[in-house]
């Protein structure tokens, strides 16, 4: 234990391991403490996440769905959607109010909305629209609810529902080409006519 380390190391780990840890440290005795006390040290709030990321992949342009859904013992009061590589939500939303433009990620503003704006039976699921390269990443839904205690609110719990893993593949060069052969098309057929109206003028 040099220089006050107290770290615990706790080896295979799993859910029934999540909780909130305290690091107590006994203090030697003083002149004027006759016997040894211990000491809050430290404060650990354990959570262990046993979800596995599920992978989806889209091509740029359209819109995707995020599927997310709560539990049935869990009322949903709100739903917050972040990325991983982002410090601001891309998605917060309270009962029926959405989060301020001001706290949003820029990138995602009039982009996204949940898929039922009223979470009917835990449905937390994020539409994101004209989905693009930079959009790829590991995205993840939280929701907030109440913990009960013998028929009591006790606290607000913030808790990891859903991790997606999003890969945006190909491009529009397809639509692109079909553009340009339409409009490729379309000044043949003005030459075209151009010219059988020129001959006609000619012949009279």
């Amino acid at each position: 234990m040099k220089d006050g380390d107290i770290s615990l190391i706790l080896k295979n780990v799993n859910t029934k391991d999540a909780g909130t840890y305290e690091g107590h440290a006994s203090v030697k005795s003083t002149p004027r403490r006759k016997r040894a006390q211990s000491e809050l040290r430290c404060i650990i709030n354990l959570k262990v996440v046993d979800l596995v990321p599920e992978e989806m992949t889209a091509p740029p342009g359209v819109a995707v769905t995020l599927p997310c859904r709560a539990p049935k013992h869990i009322i949903p009061a709100a739903v917050g959607w972040r990325r991983r590589d982002l410090q601001k939500y891309i998605y917060f939303q309270k009962t029926e109010r959405a989060i301020e433009p001001r706290e949003q990620e820029p990138a995602f503003l009039k982009r996204v909305k949940l898929k039922d704006t009223e979470m009917k039976d835990g449905d937390l699921s994020l539409i994101l629209m004209n989905v693009s390269v930079s959009d790829a990443g590991t995205y993840e839904c939280y929701c907030k609810h109440s913990v009960m205690a013998q028929g009591k609110r006790t606290a607000i719990k913030n808790e990891l529902i859903s991790i997606i893993s999003l890969k945006v593949k190909g491009n529009n060069q397809r639509y692109l080409y079909v553009g340009v052969t339409v409009a490729v098309l379309a000044i043949l057929a003005g030459i075209v006519s151009f010219v059988k109206y020129i001959k006609s003028v000619l012949l009279r």
